[in-house]
């Protein structure tokens, strides 16, 4: 996933939609080839707020990212999908760009 950054935009999501499945069912001590449907909610698939905060450590851990309540605000994949990926864009953003 280090070179989520160097990827076309639109290769971004998908990219980083496998990565978050297996980080997923990692923590959620699913097989690795589980397919989760990323409109799945995590609380139907088991999450309780312990492992929502061990989610959260290693999205933070693989993408070198400090978060606030992630999974606790983004229910889905396909929710923290969007939200990673527009923090990831904004991080990467030329410096003074939002200048006034």
């Amino acid at each position: 996933i280090a070179n989520l950054r160097g990827r076309a935009p639109e290769d971004r999501a998908e990219v980083l939609l496998a990565h978050l499945r297996r980080l997923l069912a990692m923590t959620l001590g699913f097989p690795a080839d589980k397919a989760i449907d990323p409109r799945d909610d995590f609380g139907d698939l088991g999450m309780d707020s312990l492992s929502a905060v061990e989610f959260t450590h290693h999205i933070e851990a693989s993408l070198a990212l400090t978060l606030s309540d992630t999974v606790f605000e983004h229910h889905t994949l396909q929710q923290l999908v969007a939200y990673l990926l527009a923090v990831l864009s904004r991080d990467e953003a030329p410096a003074g760009r939002n200048a006034a």
